[in-house]
C-alpha cells in the first residue's frame, strides 16, 4: 500500500507550499476587494442605462 503524498513535508523545506499560500491568500484578497467594486460600477452603468 502507497501513501498519499504530503505536500507539507516536501524535502524543500516546505517552501513550494508556503508559496502557494502566500499566492491563494493575494488572489482571495484581490476577489475580496474587487467583488464590491464591480458591483458598484454595474449597478451604476444599469442605473446610467435605465434612466
Amino acid at each position: 500500500m502507497t501513501q498519499a503524498h504530503d505536500p507539507s513535508t516536501h524535502s524543500h523545506g516546505g517552501q513550494d507550499v508556503t508559496a502557494a499560500r502566500q499566492t491563494y491568500a493575494g488572489f482571495v484578497r484581490l476577489v475580496s476587494v474587487s467583488t464590491p467594486i464591480i458591483l458598484l460600477l454595474a449597478a451604476f452603468v444599469v442605473f446610467l442605462l435605465t434612466r
